[in-house]
């Protein structure tokens, strides 16, 4: 019988897990100024959701 190695995430999902366990807020902007990304603690931070978030550009918040 053959062992298959377990799948591992792709880059994005990779990409998640690093920035969600940093212990401190974390925000991606797109070149329009709109949230794309916010981690856990960014949530915490700005007493918001990351997909309200989304809804607002940098200045907003």
């Amino acid at each position: 019988m053959k062992a298959t190695a377990p799948k591992s995430p792709d880059m994005a999902d990779a990409a998640n897990i690093v920035l969600n366990t940093i212990r401190r807020p974390v925000i991606m902007v797109d070149p329009q100024g709109f949230i794309t990304f916010a981690n856990a603690d960014a949530e915490d931070f700005f007493r918001s959701s990351a997909t309200m978030l989304a809804r607002n550009t940098l200045p907003k918040l």
